[in-house]
C-alpha cells in the first residue's frame, strides 16, 4: 500500500480544501516528514486521518477538556456559544454545510479512494464514509455505522490494532534527540516522521 493523496475539507483549524501529495519521491525513499510550528495544524492533520479511518470515536470525543464524553453532533458543531466542534470556524461564518477529509491509497489491485464527510442539515449532521476502489464497485456506510462494508474494507487493510500510531501527537517528538548545528530545528517547532508506504500486499 502506497498512500498518494490526502485532503481536509473545512475541519479543525483547515478551511476550505487543503490537499496533501503524499507520493514517495522518485530515488524510492518511503518517510514523510510533517514539521511545522506550533500551531500550524500539524494535530488537525493527525486528527483528520484518525477521523477518516476510525470516524467519532470515543477517544476523539473524549479529547475535548469538558470534563465528560462530548455528544457527536457537539464534537462535530460545538456547543452553544462554546466553540468546541471540529467544524472550522471560518467555513462555519461562510454559512458552509460541508466538512469532511478524503485519502487516496494504491495496492497492488489499483486505487482506493477513502472519503468521510459530513452534511448540515436541519435537525443534525448526516455523515457517510465512501469507498470507491478503481477495482470494484463502491461501498458507503451512513451516519457513523461501525459494521457496514466500508469500514469493514479499512479494516481489512487497516486493523485498528496497526492504527495505533495515530495517537502519537508532534509533542512525541520534543522526547526524541534533536540534532544539532544548522539542520536543528528550533523549539517552537514540533514533527513527526509517518511511514507512506508499506509492503505492497494488503495483507
Amino acid at each position: 500500500m502506497i498512500l498518494e493523496s490526502f485532503r481536509i475539507d473545512n475541519l479543525f483549524s483547515y478551511f476550505g480544501n487543503c490537499e496533501f501529495d503524499l507520493r514517495p519521491p522518485e530515488d524510492g525513499r518511503n518517510v514523510l516528514l510533517i514539521w511545522g510550528r506550533n500551531g500550524y495544524g500539524k494535530t488537525s492533520f493527525l486528527n483528520s486521518l484518525k477521523l477518516l479511518l476510525t470516524g467519532v470515536s470515543d477517544e476523539l470525543r473524549a479529547s475535548v477538556h469538558t470534563g465528560g464524553l462530548l455528544k457527536r453532533d457537539h464534537y462535530l458543531l460545538g456547543m452553544g456559544d462554546e466553540w468546541i466542534g471540529i467544524f472550522n470556524r471560518q467555513a462555519r461564518a461562510a454559512n458552509e454545510t460541508e466538512f469532511g477529509v478524503s485519502l487516496v491509497w494504491r495496492e497492488d489491485a489499483g486505487t482506493v479512494t477513502v472519503e468521510r464527510r459530513w452534511q448540515i442539515e436541519k435537525g443534525g449532521v448526516h455523515e457517510f464514509l465512501r469507498i470507491t476502489p478503481s477495482f470494484g464497485e463502491p461501498l458507503e456506510d451512513a451516519n457513523g455505522v461501525r459494521e457496514g462494508e466500508a469500514r469493514a474494507f479499512i479494516e481489512e487493510r487497516l486493523p485498528e490494532a496497526v492504527l495505533l500510531f495515530s495517537s502519537m501527537t508532534p509533542n512525541v517528538c520534543s522526547n526524541w534527540p534533536k540534532p544539532t548545528g544548522k539542520d536543528s530545528f528550533d523549539n517552537s517547532s514540533n514533527c513527526w516522521i509517518w511511514p507512506i508506504s508499506t509492503s505492497s500486499t494488503t495483507t
